[in-house]
């Protein structure tokens, strides 16, 4: 008798890659966005938990599962989570049937098996040394990074940092409307892009976060701590979502940074600070160690490790911006 075969579960990026090559864009020309405003009742208890298993992104309106989200994270990161990844379509399946007992009993088991996930040994992702939590120790590893103001940023100073916040602006309001979809299915929607495919929204989480470190920042300069913007976040931020949602709820539950943004965060190394760091660079015209650090303190609010880092890099970029023209040479 043949051998019968046996079916491999499908990985959590699997599940989150056809759930994007079957996503029809929605129409943006004709349909708003749902991005929050002052009276967005946000969820919480099963509401949560029913959002987690079935959301979309407010601007764009593609579908996400942030639960399947996690999972991949955490494999990224180097964590064996096929124990915790049998689960998702199990919990896909619930969702859609609205039996929210089990939904939740499923979901607490999965969030158990996810935090419980042992480290795979041989993963690159241990192959790297993370310097930090502590500015001192990253500051450390900076060697050779120059430790003045390059002054020749301060000509045409307001000119530029207009620009840069323009064109942050511009590119956020282009892309929000049609993030989280896959290019052949924008076409079959859009066909050419060329230009905005709506009248331009400034109201995105691309700038919202940046707001905050701006207005706190006005209040205290350089001497702003970590732990002053992330209780900033809690007065002006009631909802965030995937990295800054936990780091919300750590905050809520009194954790402040590096801890916020590192404990059971499993979007961790995700792009957050890099999407904003670029405010950081502006606030440090031709001052790359400067700006490299005030997004340091601005990501332990919400990320660890690469995730950090990555918004460093963008916070660098911009300093330098200021003084250097050839956007190669930068790169």
């Amino acid at each position: 008798m043949p051998t019968p075969e046996v079916s491999t579960p499908r990985r959590a990026w699997q599940i989150d890659r056809e759930l994007r090559l079957a996503a029809i864009p929605l129409d943006r020309r004709t349909h708003p966005s749902e991005w929050y405003t002052s009276e967005t009742v946000f969820p919480t208890g099963d509401e949560l938990i029913k959002l987690f298993w079935n959301a979309t992104v407010p601007g764009s309106g593609a579908p996400e599962i942030p639960y399947v989200e996690m999972a991949q994270s955490l494999h990224n990161q180097g964590y064996d989570v096929t124990k915790a990844e049998a689960l998702l379509p199990e919990g896909i399946e619930l969702a859609a049937e609205g039996r929210m007992d089990d939904l939740r009993t499923l979901t607490a088991e999965l969030l158990a098996r996810l935090h419980g996930a042992p480290q795979i040994p041989d993963h690159p992702y241990w192959r790297y040394t993370y310097p930090g939590p502590t500015w001192r120790s990253v500051r450390a590893s900076l060697r050779d990074a120059d430790p003045d103001q390059d002054r020749r940023a301060l000509e045409g100073l307001e000119t530029k940092t207009l620009d840069g916040w323009l064109g942050q602006l511009a590119g956020g309001a282009f892309g929000t409307a049609i993030e989280g979809y896959h290019t052949d299915r924008i076409a079959e929607v859009y066909g050419v892009i060329d230009s905005y495919i709506t009248t331009p929204e400034t109201m995105n989480d691309d700038v919202v976060y940046e707001l905050v470190l701006l207005d706190i920042f006005e209040r205290h300069g350089r001497q702003l701590t970590a732990r002053q913007l992330g209780l900033e976040w809690v007065r002006q931020i009631p909802f965030g979502w995937s990295a800054e949602w936990i780091a919300l709820r750590n905050l809520g539950m009194g954790m402040m940074p590096p801890g916020s943004g590192s404990f059971r965060n499993p979007y961790s190394d995700w792009i957050g600070v890099q999407m904003r760091g670029m405010v950081c660079g502006m606030l440090a015209p031709g001052w790359p160690l400067e700006a490299a650090r005030l997004a340091w303190l601005d990501g332990t609010v919400s990320h660890a490790r690469n995730g950090i880092y990555g918004g460093m890099y963008a916070a660098v970029l911009t300093a330098l911006a200021y003084v250097r023209q050839d956007e190669r040479a930068l790169m």
